[in-house]
Protein backbone atom coordinates (compact mmCIF):
# COMPACT_ATOMS: atom_id res chain seq x y z
CA UNK A 1 0.00 0.00 0.00
CA UNK A 2 1.32 3.42 -1.03
CA UNK A 3 0.93 6.46 1.21
CA UNK A 4 1.58 10.02 0.08
CA UNK A 5 2.88 12.12 2.99
CA UNK A 6 2.76 15.89 2.44
CA UNK A 7 4.47 17.95 5.14
CA UNK A 8 6.97 20.80 5.03
CA UNK A 9 8.82 19.57 8.14
CA UNK A 10 11.76 17.24 7.38
CA UNK A 11 11.55 15.98 10.96
CA UNK A 12 7.89 14.95 10.66
CA UNK A 13 8.51 13.41 7.25
CA UNK A 14 11.33 11.33 8.71
CA UNK A 15 9.38 10.18 11.78
CA UNK A 16 6.21 9.26 9.88
CA UNK A 17 8.12 7.60 7.04
CA UNK A 18 10.01 5.44 9.53
CA UNK A 19 6.80 4.50 11.37
CA UNK A 20 4.86 3.58 8.23
CA UNK A 21 7.75 1.82 6.52
CA UNK A 22 8.17 -0.32 9.61
CA UNK A 23 4.50 -1.28 9.35
CA UNK A 24 4.88 -2.38 5.73
CA UNK A 25 3.67 0.75 3.91
CA UNK A 26 5.44 2.36 0.96
CA UNK A 27 5.79 6.09 1.61
CA UNK A 28 6.26 8.89 -0.89
CA UNK A 29 6.80 12.42 0.35
CA UNK A 30 6.00 15.97 -0.76
CA UNK A 31 7.31 19.09 0.95
CA UNK A 32 4.59 21.55 -0.10
CA UNK A 33 1.05 21.70 -1.42
CA UNK A 34 1.89 22.02 -5.11
CA UNK A 35 4.23 19.03 -5.02
CA UNK A 36 1.56 17.04 -3.16
CA UNK A 37 -0.98 17.64 -5.95
CA UNK A 38 1.56 16.88 -8.66
CA UNK A 39 2.33 13.52 -7.10
CA UNK A 40 -1.32 12.79 -6.35
CA UNK A 41 -2.49 13.26 -9.94
CA UNK A 42 0.61 11.84 -11.65
CA UNK A 43 0.52 8.53 -9.74
CA UNK A 44 -2.45 8.26 -7.35
CA UNK A 45 -1.59 6.77 -3.93
CA UNK A 46 -3.80 4.57 -1.78
CA UNK A 47 -3.98 7.13 1.03
CA UNK A 48 -2.82 10.70 1.74
CA UNK A 49 -1.44 12.16 4.97
CA UNK A 50 -1.73 15.91 4.67
CA UNK A 51 -0.30 18.76 6.73
CA UNK A 52 -2.47 21.89 6.84
CA UNK A 53 0.10 24.67 6.95
CA UNK A 54 2.43 24.19 3.97
CA UNK A 55 4.19 26.54 1.54
CA UNK A 56 2.63 27.47 -1.82
CA UNK A 57 -0.74 25.77 -1.11
CA UNK A 58 -2.31 25.03 2.25
CA UNK A 59 -3.59 21.56 3.10
CA UNK A 60 -7.18 22.81 3.00
CA UNK A 61 -6.85 23.84 -0.64
CA UNK A 62 -4.98 20.65 -1.52
CA UNK A 63 -7.68 18.51 0.07
CA UNK A 64 -10.45 20.33 -1.81
CA UNK A 65 -8.71 19.79 -5.14
CA UNK A 66 -8.11 16.10 -4.39
CA UNK A 67 -11.69 15.53 -3.29
CA UNK A 68 -13.12 17.44 -6.23
CA UNK A 69 -12.11 14.74 -8.69
CA UNK A 70 -15.00 12.24 -9.04
CA UNK A 71 -12.70 9.21 -8.94
CA UNK A 72 -9.74 10.59 -7.01
CA UNK A 73 -12.16 11.56 -4.24
CA UNK A 74 -12.29 7.88 -3.25
CA UNK A 75 -8.71 8.09 -1.99
CA UNK A 76 -8.77 8.68 1.80
CA UNK A 77 -7.16 11.89 3.03
CA UNK A 78 -6.09 12.19 6.69
CA UNK A 79 -5.13 15.62 8.00
CA UNK A 80 -1.94 15.38 10.05
CA UNK A 81 -1.29 18.65 11.87
CA UNK A 82 0.13 20.25 14.95
CA UNK A 83 -2.93 22.51 15.25
CA UNK A 84 -6.21 21.18 16.64
CA UNK A 85 -8.19 24.36 17.32
CA UNK A 86 -11.91 24.48 16.49
CA UNK A 87 -11.31 26.45 13.29
CA UNK A 88 -8.76 23.90 12.07
CA UNK A 89 -10.97 20.86 12.67
CA UNK A 90 -14.07 22.61 11.29
CA UNK A 91 -12.35 23.69 8.09
CA UNK A 92 -10.67 20.30 7.64
CA UNK A 93 -14.08 18.63 7.83
CA UNK A 94 -15.51 21.06 5.28
CA UNK A 95 -12.54 20.52 2.98
CA UNK A 96 -13.52 16.87 2.59
CA UNK A 97 -10.90 15.22 4.81
CA UNK A 98 -11.64 11.66 5.95
CA UNK A 99 -9.86 11.99 9.27
CA UNK A 100 -7.96 14.37 11.57
CA UNK A 101 -4.88 13.36 13.56
CA UNK A 102 -2.67 15.70 15.58
CA UNK A 103 1.07 15.23 15.43
CA UNK A 104 1.24 14.24 19.08
CA UNK A 105 -0.82 11.17 18.08
CA UNK A 106 1.81 9.86 15.68
CA UNK A 107 2.21 6.22 16.60
CA UNK A 108 -0.39 3.53 17.21
CA UNK A 109 -3.33 5.94 16.77
CA UNK A 110 -2.09 7.00 13.34
CA UNK A 111 -1.54 3.39 12.27
CA UNK A 112 -5.00 2.41 13.52
CA UNK A 113 -6.63 5.23 11.55
CA UNK A 114 -4.73 4.33 8.37
CA UNK A 115 -5.63 0.64 8.74
CA UNK A 116 -9.32 1.45 9.22
CA UNK A 117 -9.47 3.75 6.19
CA UNK A 118 -7.54 1.26 4.06
CA UNK A 119 -9.97 -1.51 4.97
CA UNK A 120 -12.94 0.72 4.18
CA UNK A 121 -11.57 1.62 0.78
CA UNK A 122 -10.82 -2.04 -0.02
CA UNK A 123 -14.42 -2.98 0.76
CA UNK A 124 -15.72 -0.15 -1.43
CA UNK A 125 -13.61 -1.34 -4.36
CA UNK A 126 -14.83 -4.92 -3.88
CA UNK A 127 -18.39 -3.56 -4.01
CA UNK A 128 -17.81 -2.13 -7.47
CA UNK A 129 -15.39 0.77 -7.22
CA UNK A 130 -12.62 1.08 -9.77
CA UNK A 131 -8.97 1.87 -9.39
CA UNK A 132 -8.17 5.25 -10.85
CA UNK A 133 -5.47 5.44 -13.48
CA UNK A 134 -4.02 8.92 -13.26
CA UNK A 135 -4.18 11.40 -16.16
CA UNK A 136 -1.63 11.20 -18.92
CA UNK A 137 1.05 13.86 -18.87
CA UNK A 138 2.09 16.27 -16.12
CA UNK A 139 -0.87 17.77 -14.24
CA UNK A 140 -1.50 21.51 -14.45
CA UNK A 141 -1.85 22.05 -10.72
CA UNK A 142 -2.50 25.79 -10.88
CA UNK A 143 -5.31 25.31 -13.41
CA UNK A 144 -6.93 22.65 -11.22
CA UNK A 145 -6.71 24.82 -8.12
CA UNK A 146 -8.20 27.86 -9.85
CA UNK A 147 -11.01 25.78 -11.35
CA UNK A 148 -11.98 24.18 -8.04
CA UNK A 149 -11.82 27.37 -5.98
CA UNK A 150 -13.74 29.36 -8.58
CA UNK A 151 -16.45 26.70 -8.67
CA UNK A 152 -16.69 26.63 -4.88
CA UNK A 153 -17.09 30.42 -4.87
CA UNK A 154 -19.77 30.13 -7.55
CA UNK A 155 -21.68 27.50 -5.57
CA UNK A 156 -21.50 29.61 -2.40
CA UNK A 157 -22.82 32.61 -4.35
CA UNK A 158 -25.74 30.55 -5.67
CA UNK A 159 -26.67 29.42 -2.17
CA UNK A 160 -26.34 32.95 -0.75
CA UNK A 161 -28.60 34.38 -3.45
CA UNK A 162 -31.33 31.84 -2.71
CA UNK A 163 -31.06 32.27 1.06
CA UNK A 164 -31.34 36.05 0.57
CA UNK A 165 -34.77 35.47 -0.97
CA UNK A 166 -35.85 33.74 2.24
CA UNK A 167 -34.54 36.65 4.30
CA UNK A 168 -36.56 39.30 2.50
CA UNK A 169 -39.70 37.25 1.81
CA UNK A 170 -41.98 35.35 4.19
CA UNK A 171 -44.76 34.40 1.76
CA UNK A 172 -44.30 31.07 -0.01
CA UNK A 173 -45.88 32.17 -3.30
CA UNK A 174 -43.59 35.17 -3.65
CA UNK A 175 -40.53 33.14 -2.63
CA UNK A 176 -41.30 30.42 -5.19
CA UNK A 177 -41.66 33.03 -7.93
CA UNK A 178 -38.31 34.64 -7.05
CA UNK A 179 -36.48 31.33 -6.69
CA UNK A 180 -37.65 30.00 -10.05
CA UNK A 181 -36.69 33.32 -11.64
CA UNK A 182 -33.27 33.19 -10.01
CA UNK A 183 -32.70 29.63 -11.19
CA UNK A 184 -33.61 30.65 -14.74
CA UNK A 185 -30.57 32.95 -14.71
CA UNK A 186 -28.38 29.97 -13.78
CA UNK A 187 -29.87 27.12 -15.82
CA UNK A 188 -31.38 27.38 -19.30
CA UNK A 189 -34.65 25.58 -18.61
CA UNK A 190 -37.78 26.01 -20.73
CA UNK A 191 -40.13 24.84 -17.99
CA UNK A 192 -39.50 24.97 -14.25
CA UNK A 193 -41.69 24.13 -11.28
CA UNK A 194 -41.60 23.80 -7.52
CA UNK A 195 -44.40 21.55 -6.27
CA UNK A 196 -45.13 21.39 -2.53
CA UNK A 197 -46.68 18.32 -0.96
CA UNK A 198 -48.40 19.67 2.17
CA UNK A 199 -49.68 22.83 0.50
CA UNK A 200 -50.71 20.93 -2.65
CA UNK A 201 -49.44 23.78 -4.77
CA UNK A 202 -47.36 23.85 -7.94
CA UNK A 203 -45.64 27.04 -9.06
CA UNK A 204 -44.71 26.80 -12.74
CA UNK A 205 -42.53 29.11 -14.81
CA UNK A 206 -42.09 28.81 -18.58
CA UNK A 207 -39.40 30.68 -20.48
CA UNK A 208 -42.05 31.64 -23.04
CA UNK A 209 -45.20 30.30 -24.69
CA UNK A 210 -45.26 26.49 -24.95
CA UNK A 211 -47.79 24.17 -26.57
CA UNK A 212 -50.63 23.11 -24.28
CA UNK A 213 -49.78 19.37 -24.49
CA UNK A 214 -46.16 20.07 -23.52
CA UNK A 215 -47.24 22.25 -20.57
CA UNK A 216 -49.67 19.60 -19.35
CA UNK A 217 -47.04 16.88 -19.78
CA UNK A 218 -44.53 18.84 -17.73
CA UNK A 219 -46.99 19.33 -14.89
CA UNK A 220 -47.91 15.64 -15.01
CA UNK A 221 -44.29 14.46 -14.77
CA UNK A 222 -43.70 16.82 -11.83
CA UNK A 223 -46.74 15.42 -10.00
CA UNK A 224 -45.76 11.86 -10.84
CA UNK A 225 -42.38 12.34 -9.19
CA UNK A 226 -43.96 13.78 -6.03
CA UNK A 227 -46.30 10.80 -5.85
CA UNK A 228 -43.38 8.40 -6.22
CA UNK A 229 -41.36 10.07 -3.47
CA UNK A 230 -44.25 10.50 -1.04
CA UNK A 231 -46.03 7.24 -1.89
CA UNK A 232 -49.12 9.34 -2.62
CA UNK A 233 -51.83 9.36 -5.26
CA UNK A 234 -52.40 13.04 -5.94
CA UNK A 235 -54.08 14.14 -9.16
CA UNK A 236 -53.54 17.42 -10.97
CA UNK A 237 -57.01 18.47 -9.90
CA UNK A 238 -55.80 18.19 -6.29
CA UNK A 239 -53.07 20.76 -6.91
CA UNK A 240 -53.41 24.53 -7.08
CA UNK A 241 -51.27 25.26 -10.16
CA UNK A 242 -49.95 28.81 -10.63
CA UNK A 243 -48.27 29.74 -13.90
CA UNK A 244 -45.92 32.57 -12.95
CA UNK A 245 -44.39 33.37 -16.32
CA UNK A 246 -44.98 32.32 -19.93
CA UNK A 247 -47.75 29.83 -20.46
CA UNK A 248 -49.42 27.30 -22.72
CA UNK A 249 -50.50 28.13 -26.26
CA UNK A 250 -53.59 26.67 -27.88
CA UNK A 251 -53.76 22.89 -28.30
CA UNK A 252 -53.41 23.04 -32.08
CA UNK A 253 -49.80 24.18 -31.77
CA UNK A 254 -46.99 21.80 -32.59
CA UNK A 255 -46.18 19.90 -29.34
CA UNK A 256 -42.59 20.14 -28.11
CA UNK A 257 -40.86 17.08 -26.74
CA UNK A 258 -38.96 17.58 -23.50
CA UNK A 259 -35.56 16.12 -24.40
CA UNK A 260 -34.01 17.06 -21.04
CA UNK A 261 -35.69 16.56 -17.68
CA UNK A 262 -34.38 17.12 -14.15
CA UNK A 263 -36.39 16.39 -10.99
CA UNK A 264 -35.00 16.43 -7.46
CA UNK A 265 -36.60 16.20 -4.00
CA UNK A 266 -36.67 19.18 -1.66
CA UNK A 267 -36.02 17.98 1.87
CA UNK A 268 -35.75 20.01 5.09
CA UNK A 269 -35.36 18.71 8.65
CA UNK A 270 -35.66 15.16 7.35
CA UNK A 271 -39.06 15.71 5.70
CA UNK A 272 -40.02 15.78 2.05
CA UNK A 273 -41.40 19.23 1.23
CA UNK A 274 -41.84 18.74 -2.48
CA UNK A 275 -39.83 18.64 -5.70
CA UNK A 276 -37.94 20.95 -8.01
CA UNK A 277 -38.70 20.01 -11.60
CA UNK A 278 -37.21 21.33 -14.84
CA UNK A 279 -37.49 20.48 -18.52
CA UNK A 280 -35.95 21.72 -21.75
CA UNK A 281 -36.57 21.04 -25.41
CA UNK A 282 -32.85 20.56 -26.16
CA UNK A 283 -30.69 17.57 -25.19
CA UNK A 284 -28.17 17.51 -22.33
CA UNK A 285 -29.31 20.78 -20.74
CA UNK A 286 -29.13 19.54 -17.15
CA UNK A 287 -25.80 17.74 -17.35
CA UNK A 288 -22.38 18.85 -16.14
CA UNK A 289 -22.29 22.30 -14.57
CA UNK A 290 -26.07 22.73 -14.63
CA UNK A 291 -26.60 19.47 -12.75
CA UNK A 292 -24.06 20.48 -10.15
CA UNK A 293 -25.66 23.93 -9.76
CA UNK A 294 -29.12 22.43 -9.20
CA UNK A 295 -27.82 19.94 -6.65
CA UNK A 296 -26.10 22.78 -4.83
CA UNK A 297 -29.24 24.94 -4.90
CA UNK A 298 -31.63 22.21 -3.71
CA UNK A 299 -30.98 22.37 0.06
CA UNK A 300 -31.16 26.19 -0.01
CA UNK A 301 -34.49 26.08 -1.87
CA UNK A 302 -35.86 23.66 0.72
CA UNK A 303 -34.60 25.85 3.58
CA UNK A 304 -36.39 28.92 2.17
CA UNK A 305 -39.65 26.99 1.71
CA UNK A 306 -39.39 25.60 5.24
CA UNK A 307 -38.69 29.06 6.63
CA UNK A 308 -41.68 30.60 4.83
CA UNK A 309 -43.90 27.79 6.08
CA UNK A 310 -42.79 28.28 9.68
CA UNK A 311 -43.18 32.06 9.43
CA UNK A 312 -46.76 31.59 8.20
CA UNK A 313 -47.53 29.20 11.06
CA UNK A 314 -46.14 31.61 13.66
CA UNK A 315 -47.84 34.73 12.25
CA UNK A 316 -50.63 36.12 14.48
CA UNK A 317 -54.15 35.43 13.22
CA UNK A 318 -55.82 38.24 11.33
Amino acid sequence: MRVLLADDSPTIRGIVTGLLSGAGYRVEVASDGVEALERFFADPPDLVLLDLYMPRLTGWVVCRVMKDDPVGSRIPVVVLTGFDGPEDTFWADHSGADGFITKDQIGDQLLARINALSAGRALAELAGGSRWEGPAGPPDVLARVCEVLDRKLYEATVVNEIIAIGIRRFDIDGALDEMLGSLRRLVAYDAGAIALLAERTMAVRFSGPVPQPAAAGFQALTLRRINELADADLQLDDMAVSVLHGGPMDEESEPAAWQSVHVQPLVARGRLLGVLSMAASGPGIFEGTAHRTLRTAGPALAAVVDGCRRAAAEAPAG
